[in-house]
């Protein structure tokens, strides 16, 4: 069933970082690994320690927050990089096209098996395009229509929470209510819904702070 929109007070041109900061082909900023030494005869090999997280950049994120180690998270890992050298943009409106594509990135940005796009709005120069691709043919999205999958309308809590069930395999489906019914009585259940300033509400926008910590608690 397609994912009902709902409009936002906030329509308009499009929100900042729909490229660039939020482009999917920068280049990595993780090292790559070096191999690991051979352990030397007779001796049992030591683990090395886990890096810590990038300290994270931004000044409109504080250690206070709620969502600080989703974004400490999000940004270590390359799922997002903020809205500019310093800003995060907590509660600034996250598309469709964008909220696909920070999941794809937490999943690794596996390649599309198909090139067969169904959607109109979904152009091959978008950076969104492989995302998009890759979320159709996994099931995790079916587009607002048998066309369309409207990469720029803001992100509703409960499209994020059904994405995040779909791709996690539908756990606990009975296919009954809403498209958006099993995933949310599965959020509730282990209580991705909670811990939020502002309230869950199916069909309102999520702003990033709540799309990355919805993403760290389920995909992280």
């Amino acid at each position: 069933m397609p994912e009902i929109i709902i409009p936002s007070p906030t329509t308009g041109p499009s929100t900042p970082g729909e490229s660039g900061w939020e482009d999917p082909t920068e280049p990595s900023t993780s090292p790559s690994p070096s191999p690991s030494p051979s352990p030397t005869p007779g001796t049992v090999p030591v683990p090395e320690p886990s890096p810590s997280p990038a300290p994270i950049p931004f000044t409109d994120v504080t250690s206070d927050d709620y969502f600080f180690p989703a974004v400490t998270w999000a940004y270590s890992t390359g799922v997002t990089k903020g809205m500019s050298d310093t800003s995060f943009s907590p509660e600034a409106t996250v598309t469709r096209g964008q909220a696909v594509t920070f999941l794809w990135r937490a999943k690794g940005e596996p390649a599309p098996r198909t090139k067969t796009n169904p959607f109109r709005d979904v152009k091959e120069n978008s950076y969104y395009y492989q995302a998009v691709l890759w979320a159709y043919e996994n099931g995790i999205t079916n587009g607002t229509s048998a066309d369309a999958f409207s990469p720029g309308n803001p992100v509703t809590r409960g499209q994020m929470i059904t994405f995040l069930w779909r791709t996690l395999g539908k756990p606990g489906a009975t296919g009954t209510g809403a498209w958006y019914t099993d995933a949310e009585n599965w959020g509730k259940e282990n209580g991705y819904l909670t811990g939020t300033t502002q309230a869950y509400e199916t069909h309102a926008p999520c702003p990033r702070c709540d799309v990355v910590y919805y993403l760290w608690k389920a995909v992280a």
